[in-house]
Formats: C-alpha cells, structure tokens, sequence
C-alpha cells in the first residue's frame, strides 16, 4: 500500500502514475509478480473533479505500461474535517504472486544488486 504524499495532490496525474510505480516497485523488489492495482482516493468537497480523472490517468499508464490491470477501487467525495478544501488523499494498493520472498538478509557473494532511480532502500533488489 502506498499513500499519496501531501505535496502531490496538486499535481494528481504526476500523483497517481508515482504513487501506482511505487507501490509495484515494492512487489518487484521481492521478487513478485505484480497481479492486481487497488485504488483508494478521497477527493475534497471544494476539489475540481478534473483532479479525479487526471489521477486515474496517471494510474491508468502505469496499469497499462505494465499490464496489470486495476481490479478494484474506491472514490469519494468527502468534506468536513477529514479533508479541507480541495485535497485529494488516498493510497494505491498493489498484489503480486511469487515462488520466494526476496528479503536483504539473503544476500551472499556474486549476488547482482540492481537500483532504479530513487537512492532509498526501497529501491534496491537483488538478482
């Protein structure tokens, strides 16, 4: 599962396309297949629903670029305390099948470590 970062919601099809990639990364990182894109999003009252289709475009990419299709979902409208002005919060949930779990702790000699762009751990995996 991975959340939308706050300075994000400005930008929601830049939002979903990085909050869907990331939430894959972490499948393929441990060596899963990704199977299934779960998305979960809160638009505020005040929001423009414009922000809605342009984050299910940046989500619709990834889904298409890597063939794993968007199998469930929720969108809200919500208002009150829980979202002020024109936010768009939610997170995207991902599932993958795998032989064996890739963990760190596996790690031997001859071992090939591939990184994507990012620098933090999460972007590390083993081959």
């Amino acid at each position: 599962m991975e959340g939308i970062h706050s300075r994000l919601s400005d930008f929601p099809f830049i939002c979903g396309f990085h909050v869907t990639r990331a939430a894959l990364r972490d499948l393929y990182v441990k060596g899963a297949k990704p199977i299934s894109i779960m998305v979960d999003v809160h638009l505020g009252d005040d929001a423009d629903i414009s922000k809605l289709f342009d984050f299910m475009a940046g989500i619709s990419t990834i889904s298409e670029l890597t063939n794993v299709p968007i199998t469930a979902g929720s969108t809200l409208r919500i208002g009150g305390d829980m979202v002020i002005g024109d936010r768009l919060v939610g997170g995207i949930a991902a599932v993958g099948v795998c032989k064996r779990i890739l963990a760190r702790r596996n790690i031997i000699p001859g071992n090939k470590i591939l990184m994507t762009e990012g620098s933090g751990g999460d972007s590390l995996s083993i081959k």
